[in-house]
């Protein structure tokens, strides 16, 4: 069978009007329905008429997705991801038969919906919603890295609402080790910017960053490779000014990789983890100054749409933004200061 995802026990497809017969014995599972709000279906007939009714995958190119255990090829349940349109989200969902609980297939399904969401789809942000008495599925969504936001309103009953970023998608390269800075990596970052970008201004850069009152302990990191700083990025306080006052966000500026190992994924592991570790700072949001191609990869849109605007002019796809809280950057707009560091001797 031609699997559309596939993990090491399980694969995924499409589900059809022949999956009629096993959505009637889902539902009819009080104990599975229990937190969901949906009701059984009548009939083998009206589960069969949903089914093909299903328009998910043909208006959105995605959608929930059957189970399989592929050695036996029995229905588990299903797993996918829900476009919302009225909220722009994508909602990952899960429901499995009683005789498969507690075996960690839901766990290892969420997996790999989330991997082929960001992967494939491009999608930037995943969320997930239980009903608060849904320890199970909440439990889930903890193991899949998903970040409690606030409660909410689950089919008239008590929930939680969680979200999980593209930039948190594990890295690859086992050969490289992101690390926070040490002050000997202090000359190797001075020379990486400077091969990087081929003159010494973004060297001088973090060196007035490291040394000034907006500078973050634990958000200059260093790529290594057998001993070898190969890439480092730099995050540092910068504030936007907007009619309530001011707010602090941060700068990323620069990431830089030597040319010799470029092309590599070590940019995006530096990005990935500096933003990692921003979010475990307690920073809300990041402002970037870059290419547009690039960093939407992570997750940046333009900063316009929170009507955030650049002190000087640049062209509105360059100058880009990320909540790393959802709703963090809404009634934030203004203009970005940059503070003196950022100015060149």
């Amino acid at each position: 069978m031609n699997y559309l995802i596939e993990t090491s026990r399980l694969g995924l497809r499409e589900l059809t009007p022949g999956d009629a017969r096993h959505f009637l014995d889902l539902n009819a599972d009080p104990e599975v329905v229990k937190y969901t709000g949906d009701p059984p279906f009548e009939s083998i007939e009206s589960a069969k008429d949903f089914l093909e009714k299903y328009d998910q995958y043909e208006k959105y190119g995605y959608g929930r997705w059957a189970v399989i255990l592929k050695k036996s090829g029995e229905f588990l349940g299903w797993c996918g991801l829900k476009y919302l349109p009225e909220l722009d989200e994508s909602d990952l969902g899960f429901r499995f038969f009683r005789k498969y609980w507690n075996q960690g297939y839901a766990t290892e399904a969420a997996k790999a919906c989330i991997e082929f969401g960001f992967k494939k789809l491009n999608l930037k942000r995943i969320v997930g919603r239980a009903m608060a008495a849904n320890v199970a599925s909440v439990r889930v969504l903890e193991k899949c890295g998903f970040h409690f936001l606030r409660e909410i309103d689950f089919e008239q009953h008590p929930g939680k609402y969680f979200y999980l970023d593209v930039y948190e998608l594990d890295d690859e390269n086992s050969d490289v080790t992101i690390r926070e800075e040490m002050p000997a990596d202090r000359d190797a970052i001075f020379e990486v910017n400077k091969a990087a970008f081929g003159q010494e201004d973004e060297g001088r850069l973090v060196n007035r960053v490291r040394e000034g009152e907006h500078f973050v302990p634990g958000l200059s990191l260093v790529a290594e490779m057998d001993g070898q700083v190969v890439g480092h990025i730099l995050f540092s306080k910068i504030q936007i000014n907007h009619l309530k006052g001011q707010t602090i966000t941060l700068a990323l500026a620069p990431v830089t990789v030597l040319p010799a190992h470029q092309r590599k994924g070590i940019g995006k592991m530096l990005n990935r983890a500096g933003l990692r570790k921003a979010y475990s700072l307690g920073f809300t949001s990041v402002i970037v100054l870059g290419h547009p191609e690039y960093y939407p990869k992570f997750g940046f849109e333009k900063a316009s749409k929170w009507s955030i605007r650049c002190p000087f002019e640049v062209t509105d796809a360059a100058f880009m933004a990320i909540e790393l809280v959802p709703g963090s950057l809404e009634k934030m707009a203004g203009t970005v200061s940059y503070p003196a560091e950022f100015q060149e001797e």
